[in-house]
Order: structure tokens, then sequence, then C-alpha cells
């Protein structure tokens, strides 16, 4: 079929294959090696935020921050499609009420975002789909994990004084930003702040919410002033901190899986599940030196891990590994690189049906990758569709007018041909694009399962 060259780049919505099977695939060329520390997914608008310390995301520029839409890279920038830079690591990241919110050491530079301000030192911000902000006042210190709790953001690293009402307040390695009331709190009472270590330096590596109660890991021996029965581990209801069990290890990372909640030792080889109010040990990896489990998520009802290890329980699987409910398994023949001094995976995350893992290799089972890489499956182009939708007429001047059956879709994005999102919103018929100057763009329609129709168009006033 014929393809006209102003109305269609491609067409990109995607049929499962016949096979249906699952298969590892690259991720738009990926980001430089090993540099993405966190991924999160926008389930509604079928986006995967993708952070760390990179300038470039395949074949565009970004700083720090890049959405993946199943399809494309694109920037996080302004929706006047003004630059927006994140200077520094962006360590720890997650979508909460709506907001991507990222943190760790950064310098936010931007040339006239809406809400933001022009120069400014942030340790964590926040963007809605088309601003960016700060979340609330800045402190000194840095971020490893951010997570909510009773609806609210609760951020925990190394984390000092935060400014509560009128007064200066050590919060001790972990807080919450209140979005209602606009406050941070601190978790404790009569000064007795937070999690500590009196003989060291304490800092928190992560937290969940579970069964109404906030579980913390990391670095520390004290909570709210108390010293904990088990050192690295805790959890507070709302009101109080208490022991969280007597768990063999001194702490890792959590995720929930089939409602129970499980946790992976940080630098260790031990998995272990939470039951009847303690630690149970469910799972290891080789105990060798170098060995580790960095992340641990639930992904389409099954448990999946990443790290640095060639097998788990003593099936082999080489540096991920899923477990199904009954057995481990690797996935295709794991993670690995012919360029890498050491290979592992960091981080975990999902995507419309698909596993996401980001790291240091440069081959996922037999693919080529750059860092980053798709489990799931085989899709194909859908060449029916095509011409389901056209652009009446085109080039263009103030309207974008569609024409056919849009009830298939649900966004409406305007894109540069650099990539750079210029215009958002549900999908209609007719949008008003006087404020677009002349020149070539991109229409991407997207469905309610993540499916995207990308045509070109010509704006001539």
């Amino acid at each position: 079929m014929k393809l006209s060259a102003i109305n269609t780049i491609a067409i990109i919505i995607f049929t499962l294959s016949a096979s249906g099977q699952n298969n590892w695939h690259d991720v738009g060329g990926g980001v430089p090696v090993p540099s993405i520390s966190t991924m999160a997914v926008d389930t509604a608008n079928h986006l995967l935020y993708i952070a760390g310390t990179f300038e470039t995301a395949g074949t565009i520029v970004a700083h720090q921050v890049v959405t993946w839409n199943g399809n494309l890279f694109a920037p996080v920038d302004c929706p006047n499609g003004l630059s927006f830079e994140l200077f520094g690591p962006v360590q720890a990241g997650a979508f909460i009420n709506n907001k991507f919110v990222c943190g760790g050491l950064a310098t936010m530079v931007n040339s006239g975002c809406p809400s933001a301000p022009i120069v400014q030192i942030f340790t964590k911000m926040q963007f809605d789909g088309n601003h960016w902000d700060s979340v609330g006042t800045n402190w000194p210190g840095y971020i490893n994990c951010i997570t909510s709790f009773q609806g609210n953001i609760v951020f925990g690293g190394s984390i000092g004084n935060v400014n509560m009402y009128t007064t200066n307040q050590n919060a001790n390695n972990i807080t919450i930003w209140n979005s209602n009331q606009n406050q941070w709190q601190v978790l404790g009472a009569s000064g007795n702040f937070g999690v500590t270590w009196p003989s060291g330096n304490a800092e928190v590596i992560d937290a969940i919410e579970f069964n109404g109660e906030l579980f913390v890991s990391g670095i520390f021996s004290h909570a709210g002033g108390t010293m904990l029965s088990n050192f690295g581990i805790a959890r507070w209801d709302g009101n109080n901190w208490n022991n969280a069990g007597m768990l063999p290890v001194s702490f890792g990372h959590f995720t929930i899986y089939n409602s129970e909640l499980y946790l992976a030792e940080y630098g260790g080889s031990s998995i272990y599940k939470w039951a009847s109010n303690d630690w149970q040990l469910f799972a290891q990896i080789p105990a060798i030196p170098g060995n580790s489990v960095t992340d641990i998520i639930e992904w389409d009802g099954k448990l999946v891990i990443t790290g640095v290890f060639t097998s788990v329980n003593g099936v082999t699987a080489n540096n991920i590994a899923i477990w199904d409910g009954l057995q481990w398994s690797n996935l295709g023949t794991g993670l690995s690189c012919l360029n890498c001094s050491v290979v592992y995976g960091t981080v975990l995350s999902y995507l419309d049906g698909s596993l996401y893992v980001a790291g240091s290799f440069d081959r996922a089972g037999s693919t080529i990758v750059n860092g980053l890489a798709r489990w799931g499956p085989t899709v194909e182009i859908n060449e029916l569709l095509i011409d389901k939708i056209n652009i009446q007429p085109n080039p263009v001047n103030q309207y974008l007018q569609l024409e056919g059956d849009l009830s298939l879709f649900e966004k409406l994005t305007i894109t540069g041909i650099d990539g750079k999102i210029i215009f958002a919103a549900n999908v209609q018929q007719k949008s008003d694009i006087s404020f677009l100057g002349d020149g070539i763009y991109i229409l991407q329609l997207t469905t309610r399962e993540g499916l995207i129709l990308s045509k070109k168009f010509v704006v001539q006033n």
C-alpha cells in the first residue's frame, strides 16, 4: 500500500502477533549504560517515566527524565516548547496523585516553564503532564525512595530539617508531604522523629504502604527515638513507630505480590516474605561476593527480580528471574553483556502488558539493546488501520480537523519533528492550532490500550 508522504509518516497501531509469546525487545535505542535509576508508570496515559543520569534517550536530547509511550521517547518539557532541564542524578521516582514525582540531587534550570522558578536548586520535583514544580520548600539532603502513604507523598533518604508551619524540625531521614495542607509532616512525637543511628549516619533505602502501615527499610537502629529489636526495618502506623519483626538481614527493597509483602535483601542474596507478623525466607540467589538482588516488583500476576546472579533456588536465571506462583524461571536467556565489565539489572517497571528492565547490559536474550529492554509480546503493524483517520485539509492553518471514526482513541498529542510534546488533549474532531507556527508537526492518537497512530501534517498560515 502506498502512503502519502504528507499524511502519514508511520502507523504505530499494533496488534499481537499470532504466537502471542513473550520475547525480548529493544526500547527505542535505549540510553547510555548504566544511567537509569528509576522508572514509574502513568497507567491512564500509557506512559513510562524513565529517570537517572543521562542526556540522551534513543535519538533525542533528554535531561535526566524522559517518557516512553510504547513506541517513542519524548523529553519532559514545558507545554510552550521551552526546555526544562534537570542536572544531577535523579535517584528516585513514583507516579502519585496524577503526577510524576522525582528526587535525588538535581538542579532545575528552565527557560520559561509556567509555575516553576527560573533558576533554582531542588532535591525533589513533580510533573503533572504540563508543568514542572517543586514539592514544598527545599531542605538539605538527598532522596533514595518515593512512595505514597494515606494519599500523601513519602520521601526517604538522608533528610535533615523540614519547614513545618513556622518552625524547622529535623525529620531524620523520612518525611511526608501533605498535598492537601501544603505542609511537611514528621513521623514521631516530642522531638523524636524519623529513624536514626546515634553512632553513625542513618538513611532510608526504601518504604512501602502495606495493610495501612508504612514499612521502612534502611540504615538505622532507632525509630521515634526508641531502639528497634531488629536494626534497619520498622513500621509507622500513622501515629507511632513499631518493630517490624526479626529480619535476619539488615534491610532491603519492598514490593507487594499477591497481596503479600516481600523484601529483597539490599546487596545480599535472600528474599523474604512477611507472614504472621514476622519474616520468612522465600528464595535465595547464590551467596557469593558481588551477587545481589537490586529490584523486585509484581508484574502480570508474577514476582520479578533483577540484579547480579546466575540462579534462583537452583534454577538457572541470568540476572533476571520470574516466579509464577509455583516455580522460578529465566526470561529467555536473561541479561548479558559483551562490552561491560559487570552485568546487572538495576530497576524494573511495566507498561501496557510488557515488563521493562534497565541496567548494565547490551543483550537481552539474543536481542541487542542499550541498557534498557522490554519483555513482552511481539507486535506487528496492522495496515488495515492506516486509512481510518485522515487530516483534512492538509496543509492546515487555524484548525486541525480529523475525518473518520475517533471512537477507538482517547488522547490526542501534537509534537514537533524533534519529538517534543507541544499540545495534548482528549481526542476531538477539531482542535484550535492557531498557536503553531509554520512547519511540519506530528499528530499522535492513542487508544485506551496505549496503541498509537502517528500522522504528519503541515501548518501554513
